[in-house]
């Protein structure tokens, strides 16, 4: 028997849907379609500025400048135009 062995599978785990089953709910009115295509401004009121502010722009500013040297970086290794390494992170494929 597997169980005297330990080698038991284990139990089944019950796991939540991210999206309830069945059509999606969807609110009517050109707000509610705005917040689905860009859901800042939907917590945009509520966004701390005094507090939060200078920690987002730091953290822009560091996302900023590492994206550029990898950019870079990648595009020396590809043996193209360096100017293409930025270009090529501000758009996606």
């Amino acid at each position: 028997s597997l169980g005297a062995v330990g080698l038991m599978p284990p139990p089944p785990v019950h796991v939540e849907p991210l999206m309830p089953a069945g059509p999606r709910q969807r609110r009517g009115g050109a707000m509610a379609f705005l917040l689905d295509i860009a859901p800042i401004f939907g917590w945009l009121r509520d966004y701390p500025v005094r507090s939060a502010l200078a920690h987002d722009i730091s953290g822009g500013v560091t996302l900023g400048c590492i994206l550029i040297g990898q950019s870079l970086a990648h595009a020396k290794l590809c043996g193209v135009e360096l100017i293409i390494g930025p270009y090529s992170c501000m758009l996606g494929p």
